[in-house]
């Protein structure tokens, strides 16, 4: 029998059981994506390269959306972006842990591997708890010229093809040489 404290009680104080995802067997890569401002805007539209995106990943990577939004809302938008089906999860903002007023993703929660787990994101505080397994990706501005996404499937695919070990050193060595050519920009 429901209380009336129950009935009152809003969804994102729910908070779902942890790991987040049902257990997998085998050698498999998971790609969690952020939503607002990495593969869509605020307003609905949905980044270039979105769809194309996703199909080249989905048979390699189970991709998994996290979004810090309402489920209502993230499901219109997510309907938009996938419309053949092929994100595997969608976490939404109860999933995320509240500190100090703001809520942060916590990738370790899906009950993954996380030497297995890529977290990719346009706000750096997404992936603070696990900064090793994150990529960051420019904000999405609105250009229909934007090529972020698919100037990131040569990385995630060449993961898969070499079956990298542990994701976190792959990224690492691909944030050293973003790195290196900023550096080479500016000192050159």
């Amino acid at each position: 029998m429901k209380t009336v404290e129950d009935l009152y009680k809003s969804p994102i104080l729910d908070k779902p059981k942890v790991p987040y995802l049902k257990k997998i067997h085998g050698d498999v890569f998971t790609l969690v994506a952020g939503l607002e401002n990495t593969l869509s805007s605020i307003n609905k539209d949905i980044r270039p390269g979105v769809r194309e995106f996703i199909g080249e990943l989905s048979d390699s990577y189970e991709i998994v959306v996290f979004t810090l939004e309402s489920k209502e809302y993230a499901e219109q938008v997510l309907k938009l972006i996938d419309p053949k089906d092929k994100i595997a999860y969608k976490l939404y903002k109860e999933h995320a842990i509240e500190t100090k007023g703001k809520y942060i993703k916590d990738v370790s929660k899906l009950g993954r591997d996380m030497k297995r787990v890529i977290i990719m994101d346009s706000a750096v505080e997404s992936f603070q708890l696990q900064p090793m397994n994150g990529i960051y990706v420019t904000p999405w501005s609105g250009s229909c010229n934007d090529t972020e996404l698919l100037g990131l499937l040569p990385l995630l695919k060449e993961i898969v093809s070499e079956r990298v070990e542990d994701v976190r050193m792959a990224l690492r060595n691909y944030r050293d040489s973003k790195l290196r050519n900023i550096m080479s920009t500016y000192y050159h």
